[in-house]
């Protein structure tokens, strides 16, 4: 190969062709022409740069062997993107801009692909996959709200929603809602709900975490457009409320505000139209496509930041509900503590929208794809507030199977002493799934088949006294119920809930000594069935999980036989006897140990042994009935427990001396 080398190339000079390679790396290395700088021949092509169907750019390639990233195979856009962004290294480096080794370059929480805010689309929103935002920059119209926070509340990350540059527009009548966040960081921390009646008027009210819900009422200007006067703030502060009607995503009217405190601090809000409005806005299309006629069932599942604190909650928050067909949405369910929470509210900022059809003179619908609603909840003990969650749900149906997320702020205030002294405000991220019930003898998860021991029950996380919880096994049956055989290691009785794809039960660990109630929920597009353990004891949660059973290993069962005895009367007389009664127990209970239990009352009843290990006989001895006691004419009955298990013995009266 060198001599070919020497044969090819000038033997004088170190890169014959000049393309900043020298001969013995092209030839060894490389597998280049060392007498042609651009081997593949691509140096010099114009290469057109299009994305999302616009054209960004053009480039004139300089693509010698040195910097060619292929320089064997002719240039082609897409081949190098070393983020996995959707945008070519190419681009990002000579178009726009943007980082090539990440896929979010300015921290927004938009992908750099889809803000294409480059170019003839700059500032013009289309939809979440083609947003008109600046890559680099991630608040792009300057409103303090970060463009991937905008996305998600429905608000148009290229103008000012809130209070600054924009055209007012006329308003309607209707009810308005949404979340106010907070100017510092974009943290949502309260709600406000109103309704606009005729003469511009408006009531409602607003909510803040901790803080009692307040009147929120007042009147739009002459024209219907500005509001600004005097207002309470999520916190409980005079200050002074700024509000417009404005327009979403999707050209319809929301209604952008800000409350100024009298500190200079801000709070932001976007009051959206429910989805549903029928004065521009016609029913939603997020039924089940398999059941059109039924509502569409959804569940939720928000796991804990943290599984081995014991000064926050560490169990999963569930939900489940339905999205009616006329776009309300009903959600219930348990928070990361265990306490139980409902919500209740419309469908918003989605991309449906309505017409007016000139010539067939009715309301025509665009049917949308994805919609949000501005989940807020304060749950409770007994009357007494505990915590709150809120943040943005949204759906998105446009690739047939639904999509559910949404960024949640879980918070207890730390001047709330009630179970977590420390207080905790974690950010979740919720998702969720649509949910079909399952047909007669079915479950409605995968890798789940109905036969006896074809799950498992799992724990992650530690009790206040610094236990935990053991794995256990258990039938998931196809009514639903969950159980365990009887025996000494565990207890477990629930059931699953088909309709709404959520299921209940208690559990009690023998080997610690605990008991917990668990609840959770099915996400079938995932494949989780997970949730919540709370152990009243110390009020430790922990996570609960359930997963298919395919060890081949089966839950430990503890029996007795006979499970009672009767001793009958003979010729009058009530002679009592001796009889044998077998425990068993299987080789996989952890507990082995068991002990017979005998009430002090009934003296006429006594066992061969009071305690041993495994399986064994146990003789059992009930005294005879010739005393002439008056108790004897009567017929008596006990209960004594063999391991825990019941064990009833009755003994007929004596009828004669």
């Amino acid at each position: 190969g060198y001599i070919l080398e020497l044969q090819r190339t000038d033997p004088n000079v170190a890169d014959t062709d000049g393309d900043g390679l020298s001969d013995d790396e092209e030839v060894l290395n490389t597998l280049t022409d060392p007498n042609n700088p651009d081997t593949d021949g691509d140096d010099g092509d114009l290469v057109t740069y299009i994305v999302n169907g616009q054209t960004l750019g053009f480039e004139i390639l300089n693509a010698n062997d040195s910097e060619d990233n292929d320089p064997l195979v002719a240039y082609t856009p897409g081949a190098v993107d070393t983020d996995g962004d959707g945008l070519d290294d190419e681009i990002e480096r000579l178009i726009t801009g943007t980082l090539v080794d990440n896929p979010d370059s300015d921290g927004d929480g938009l992908s750099d692909k889809v803000e294409t805010g480059i170019g003839p689309n700059v500032g013009n929103f289309v939809d979440k996959n083609n947003t008109g935002t600046d890559p680099n920059k991630a608040d792009s119209d300057g409103d303090g709200v970060d463009d991937g926070d905008e996305l998600f509340n429905g608000t148009d990350p290229n103008v000012n929603n809130y209070w600054g540059d924009g055209t007012a527009v006329q308003p309607i009548l209707g009810y308005f809602s949404g979340l106010v966040l907070r100017d510092s960081d974009n943290k949502p921390i309260g709600t406000i709900s109103i309704k606009i009646t005729s003469g511009n008027y408006f009531s409602g009210s607003i909510r803040g975490v901790n803080e009692p819900s307040r009147l929120f009422k007042g009147r739009f200007n002459n024209d219907g457009r500005y509001y600004s006067s005097e207002a309470y703030d999520v916190n409980g502060l005079l200050s002074i409320a700024y509000m417009r009607y404005i327009r979403d995503t999707k050209n319809n009217p929301s209604i952008g505000g800000v409350l100024r405190a009298p500190d200079g601090s801000r709070q932001l809000f976007n009051l959206a139209a429910k989805y549903y409005n029928a004065a521009w806005r016609k029913p939603t299309r997020f039924l089940d496509p398999l059941y059109p006629k039924n509502k569409a069932r959804f569940t939720y599942l928000a796991p804990s930041e943290s599984t081995d604190l014991l000064s926050i909650p560490s169990g999963d928050a569930v939900g489940y509900g339905t999205i009616e067909s006329w776009g309300a949405v009903k959600l219930m369910g348990y928070s990361n503590a265990g306490y139980k929470y409902s919500y209740y509210g419309p469908l918003q900022n989605g991309n449906q929208t309505g017409y007016w059809d000139v010539e067939n003179q009715r309301w025509q619908t665009i049917a949308g794809n994805y919609a949000s609603t501005p989940f807020y909840v304060e749950t409770y003990s007994g009357t007494k507030k505990i915590e709150w969650m809120l943040g943005t749900i949204r759906y998105d149906v446009s690739g047939g199977e639904a999509l559910v997320d949404g960024n949640i702020r879980y918070v207890k205030p730390v001047d709330n002493n009630y179970l977590y002294p420390a207080g905790f405000d974690q950010d979740l991220v919720m998702e969720g799934s649509r949910y079909r019930q399952a047909g007669y003898a079915g479950i409605p998860a995968l890798g789940f088949e109905v036969f006896a021991n074809n799950a498992v029950g799992l724990f992650e996380g530690s009790l206040s006294n610094n236990t935990e919880f053991s794995p256990y096994i258990f039938s998931w049956e196809s009514n639903g119920a969950m159980k365990v055989p009887l025996n000494f290691t565990y207890f477990k009785q629930g059931s699953f809930k088909n309709w709404g794809g959520f299921y209940t039960g208690q559990y009690v660990d023998n080997t610690i000594g605990q008991t917990a109630w668990i609840r959770g929920v099915v996400l079938q597009n995932k494949g989780i069935v997970s949730g919540s353990a709370t152990s009243w004891s110390g009020r430790s949660v922990v996570r609960h999980s359930i997963i298919p059973n395919d060890t081949g290993e089966v839950a430990p069962s503890a029996s007795i036989s006979p499970i009672s005895k009767r001793f009958d009367n003979i010729g009058g007389q009530s002679p009592g006897g001796t009889y044998s009664v077998n425990i068993e127990i299987s080789p996989n209970s952890v507990v082995q140990n068991w002990t017979v239990d005998i009430p002090a009352e009934y003296d006429w009843i006594t066992a061969d042994v009071s305690s041993g290990s495994g399986s064994a006989t146990i003789n059992i001895t009930v005294a005879g009935r010739s005393t002439g006691s008056a108790d004897d004419f009567f017929d008596r009955t006990a209960v004594i427990q063999i391991g825990g298990l019941d064990h009833t013995i009755i003994q007929e009266k004596r009828t004669a001396d």
